[in-house]
């Protein structure tokens, strides 16, 4: 990455316990999960223009057809030096819940910013 551009790039690896309650006859489930994420902000000074996002995935240890896969992005682009239009996106798949709960969600938000 360019130094000029102020980016940055950021990996990790965690061990995560899940425990989680469902209501109406699903009971109840507990799994160790790897939890492993990469994130990222790019910068372009020039310009003023910020993408920065972050994305996981977080397969069970004892099944890794059984995973979490998650992504946050976001991006500011500069209309004018306190105006700036932005767009977010998030999606979000999750293999380990029960059979009537939905497989992913997704949100798509746009709007305009003022900074003083």
């Amino acid at each position: 990455m360019n130094r000029g551009q102020n980016s940055r790039l950021y990996l990790g690896t965690a061990w995560l316990y899940e425990q989680n309650y469902f209501v109406e006859n699903y009971g109840q489930q507990a799994w160790q999960r790897w939890s492993n994420y990469v994130s990222i902000t790019l910068r372009q000074q020039k310009t003023g223009t910020v993408l920065q996002g972050t994305t996981y995935w977080q397969p069970a240890f004892s099944d890794f057809r059984n995973y979490r896969f998650s992504t946050e992005w976001s991006l500011e682009l500069p209309l004018g030096k306190h105006l700036r239009f932005s767009t977010d996106f998030a999606y979000s798949l999750d293999r380990g819940l029960p059979n009537a709960a939905p497989l992913g969600i997704y949100t798509w938000q746009n709007g305009i910013v003022w900074r003083l």
